[in-house]
């Protein structure tokens, strides 16, 4: 859906119901994947590190505010370039980056996937 919209939002951006048609599609999209992402996140980080301060909330917090801050330098680098250049600059990589977080997490699913053989048994 996140594909769908950035690229319905590249090519259709010439009426307003477009625009906010399309952007909805993001918004709704990256707020539904945030929640699969931080507890996938949280299954790979180490046993180690779940004890303590720096426990896996934590990291995995820290993980997306340090999402958000390139997020912002990436914005503002797209728009010191120009305004006429903004979706281009801002939705160009984007879409490239999601389809390697595609590709990326469907070749190492597997992998991903919680063992059920830990330690931790309630």
């Amino acid at each position: 859906m996140m594909a769908i919209g950035i690229g319905g939002f590249m090519a259709y951006t010439s009426s307003e119901a477009s625009f906010v048609s399309f952007s909805l599609i993001i918004f709704i999209a990256c707020n539904a994947l945030e929640g699969p992402t931080m507890g996938l996140l949280s299954k790979v980080i180490p046993k180690t590190l779940a004890n303590g301060i720096l426990n896996a909330g934590l990291l995995a917090t820290e993980a997306g505010t340090l999402g958000r801050v390139v997020g912002d330098f990436w914005l503002t680098a797209a728009a010191h370039g120009g305004i006429d250049n903004l979706v281009d600059a801002l939705f160009g990589p984007l879409i490239l980056l999601v389809a390697a977080s595609v590709v990326i997490t469907l070749w190492s699913y597997s992998r991903l996937q919680p063992r059920y053989d830990d330690e931790d048994d309630d």
